[in-house]
């Protein structure tokens, strides 16, 4: 079951994110990870907007679970999608913008580990 404690981890773009879902479903959605304990590691454009995502979405949750950050330039990865990679075999791949919403998750161990892997290239490469 996927009700015990993990970490997501993604590559989004949170000024996008934020406004995606309604505000309510938001902080549900943040709620229900802090009631599982759920922490995330997130790699995302370097905007002001995407720097203070944490200060604004995630206050009032223990600060333990607010999400470790790193930071790309927007020049060279101007992305408008999130993949997050979750659980022990989800990846889940969602188009932020409005038009023709779309996304997908993927349940396969395999996939899933050689995304966890591109993602901690990533993290290492992505700046604080």
């Amino acid at each position: 079951s996927e009700s015990k404690k993990y970490e997501m981890l993604a590559f989004s773009n949170a000024k996008l994110f934020k406004n995606y879902l309604p505000k309510r479903d938001l902080q549900e959605f943040i709620r229900g990870k802090e009631k599982l304990g759920i922490t995330t590691r997130g790699i995302l454009p370097d905007t002001p907007e995407d720097r203070t995502y944490d200060k604004h979405v995630f206050s009032g949750i223990k600060k333990s679970l607010w999400p470790r950050m790193r930071f790309i330039p927007r020049e060279e990865f101007p992305y408008e999608a999130e993949l997050t990679i979750y659980g022990e075999n989800k990846v889940s791949i969602a188009k932020l913008t409005q038009d023709n919403v779309i996304g997908i998750i993927i349940e396969d161990s395999v996939i899933h580990g050689m995304m966890k892997m591109i993602f901690e290239v990533a993290w290492k490469q992505a700046r604080d």
